[in-house]
């Protein structure tokens, strides 16, 4: 079987390896110096239970281990695989693809050199990475991403007490308090969440999504001068915001006040594309109904079907094949809508590509077709709807 593809970023900031790697990533949208807002990744990790083998439990260290970390330094194979997994935590492959990530690095490491001190410092950058992603998801009311990341955070860390509690939480919507820092002292409360109320305006992102979801006080805001195109949240205009949030009266208001579709993000990406992200089956409604461009590419020659597909937003999906964008388009490292479809586990985007003309047999640029990539993830219902009958 080919190897899986390598990384697949959405978002034009990361490089792109030489051959691209099914794999996960953050979605966070401002991490980036201002003005650089990207798009949320296309690709989704794998659920927990297929991703990600248990941790092996580290053998007592002894002096006869071979691989064992000692006093002048790590032993070469040691240090390559430390390094390996730096670089595939800086890559963002923490958990996945198969054969290709941190975490299984880290097992390996285990196994042959439980003794190694950097083993607890990658667990720990791991962790604190899923948590970061997680919060970032929190605040966006990514609810579902969210529990995902701190699912993925429980894996690495099976022995954190929290985790278990948050992935309760943001399965029913709630954010719980932050965790006290390392410098807090012993048995200092963390601090509570915050619970006052946004105050709509124009010089922050939750200060305009709160303004957008009043459409009154918007109106009165544009009635007033404010720039319909205006940018916040690092680059994102106000429509790419209000596309992005599923706000469908706040698209509706801000296209009537001449705001521009075609506007772009620094990587590319467009107001279609956010709210196919999203899967805002009106809002995508009400930007075709504007003249926006429904198969225009980013950066990366990613576009608003890949997003659709990658997501499982089959509504999305027939809402744009039925407009006419092109089913069969690729992406710079190959990938197709159809790919990302079967890489997530999404069989009915799968088969409704495929019925639109997508080619099941296309492949990438490391080889793999649509097919292959189900299997890779282990999403059997793809298999059986792709493979030949």
């Amino acid at each position: 079987m080919p190897k899986p593809p390598a990384a697949d970023p959405l978002a034009a900031e990361h490089a792109q390896p030489p051959k691209p790697r099914a794999t996960e990533y953050r979605t966070e949208q401002s991490e980036g110096p201002t003005g650089s807002a990207t798009l949320p990744p296309l690709v989704d990790e794998p659920t927990p239970q297929m991703a990600a083998p248990a941790m092996p439990q580290p053998a007592a260290p002894t002096a006869s281990t071979p691989f064992s970390a000692s006093d002048n330094g790590l032993n070469p194979r040691v240090r390559t695989l430390v390094d390996q997994a730096r670089r595939q935590i800086a890559a963002k492959l923490l958990t996945t693809p198969p054969n290709n990530n941190a975490y299984e690095t880290v097992s390996r490491l285990r196994e042959i050199a439980p003794a190694t001190p950097e083993i607890q410092e990658l667990l720990t950058t791991m962790e604190e990475t899923y948590r970061r992603w997680a919060s970032l998801a929190e605040r966006d009311g990514n609810w579902d991403e969210a529990r995902r990341f701190y699912e993925r955070a429980l894996i690495v860390a099976p022995n954190t007490g929290d985790l278990r509690d948050r992935i309760k939480a943001a399965g029913e919507g709630r954010v719980l308090p932050a965790m006290p820092t390392a410098s807090a002292a012993p048995g200092t409360p963390s601090a509570p969440a915050a619970t006052a109320e946004v105050r709509p305006g124009l010089d922050s992102r939750d200060g305009a999504i709160a303004l957008m979801r009043r459409t009154d006080e918007l109106k009165r805001a544009l009635d007033g001068g404010a720039d319909p195109n205006k940018r916040v949240d690092n680059g994102k205009t106000l429509l790419m915001l209000a596309s992005e949030q599923g706000l469908t009266d706040a698209v509706r208001l801000l296209i009537d006040r001449r705001a521009k579709t075609e506007l772009r993000t620094a990587d590319g990406a467009t107001a279609v594309m956010y709210a196919a992200w999203g899967g805002h089956e009106a809002v995508i409604h009400a930007l075709a109904a504007a003249g926006a461009e429904l198969d225009a590419t980013n950066d990366d020659g990613k576009t608003a079907l890949m997003a659709a597909a990658a997501r499982g937003h089959d509504g999305v999906v027939k809402i744009l094949v039925d407009r006419g964008v092109s089913v069969d388009r690729v992406a710079s490292h190959g990938w197709s809508a159809l790919m990302y479809a079967a890489n997530n586990g999404h069989d009915r985007v799968a088969r409704m590509l495929v019925e639109r003309g997508a080619n099941p047999f296309r492949m990438d640029t490391a080889g793999n077709s649509a097919l292959t990539l189900g299997a890779l993830q282990g999403h059997m219902q793809v298999v059986e709807a792709l493979k030949p009958h």
